[in-house]
């Protein structure tokens, strides 16, 4: 008896996958971005890789980023009112977007897909006339990343909203536009910024 063939995923359940796994490979390139970051404070490339990556989750990453940025840039003034350096600024900045971005990662990460059927009442003939009545025929189906029904039980998860495919969109362009962000900070902001302090650093003997 030949084998059954294969079932294969619809087109619309293969995008919906398709865009989940581009949402976590682009955090990934975040993840990268954040380590270049991290390097350019700390300097050495495998000291750095070692603290780095043994640090787990990139929650706990992002805070001992942020410590480090925060520990090379220029301090303020001693006088009252000084404001932050522009550098200091563009970080909070970044850091805080970066922050936002978080809550939804974790649910890619731990929240399961489901399908949604919408189904609808129809008109037809029916022993009194045209009516309405119930079909029980599924119109439409809508993939989303919900809440689990255990998780539920916590008040802090009960009225999550499920993550739909647009939601999914809006965050993987969200997501790529941080990455840039964070490689321009490095490059434009940080790196000439600790240049900057290492000639003065030099110049004062």
């Amino acid at each position: 008896m030949p084998d059954a063939p294969p079932q294969t995923l619809s087109d619309e359940v293969s995008k919906f996958y398709e865009l989940l796994g581009r949402c976590i490979s682009a955090w990934a390139i975040v993840d990268d971005e954040l380590f270049r970051i991290f390097r350019d404070c700390l300097g050495p490339y495998e000291q750095s890789a070692i603290i780095f990556y043994r640090t787990p989750g990139l929650d706990l990453r992002l805070h001992l980023t942020d410590e480090i940025v925060r520990s090379v840039l220029p301090k303020p003034g001693r006088r009252s009112g000084s404001h932050p350096h522009r550098s200091v600024k563009s970080w909070k900045n970044l850091h805080s977007d970066f922050e936002a971005l978080l809550s939804i990662r974790r649910r890619l990460a731990h929240h399961p897909v489901s399908n949604k059927y919408d189904e609808y009442f129809a008109f037809g003939q029916t022993a009194f006339g045209s009516a309405p009545f119930y079909s029980g025929q599924p119109i439409k189906r809508r993939l989303q990343v919900h809440v689990s029904d255990h998780e539920r039980l916590r008040e802090k998860s009960a009225n999550l909203p499920p993550l739909a495919k647009a939601d999914l969109t809006d965050h993987l362009s969200s997501v790529r536009k941080l990455a840039n962000r964070l490689n321009e900070f490095s490059r434009d902001v940080l790196v000439p910024q600790l240049e900057e302090s290492l000639r003065t650093k030099r110049e004062r003997g």
